[in-house]
């Protein structure tokens, strides 16, 4: 099911390009993030793949 979009206070340790964000409560990724590390918001970040993959999914079952 589609949240409203978060990233983590960790996601500037990375490269730019590999920066995400999260809008999916069934993200295995996102879900590891701990509640206290996570920020409103997609910060310009590109979303997730799992999130992408599952939203997709959610989307042809109707």
């Amino acid at each position: 099911m589609t949240i409203n979009p978060f990233n983590s206070i960790n996601e500037v340790k990375k490269l730019a390009e590999n920066r995400v964000h999260h809008n999916n409560n069934k993200c295995p990724s996102g879900y590891d993030i701990p509640k206290k590390e996570r920020r409103p918001g997609t910060a310009g970040y590109r979303l997730c793949q799992h999130c992408k993959d599952l939203n997709a999914k959610a989307r042809s079952k109707g």
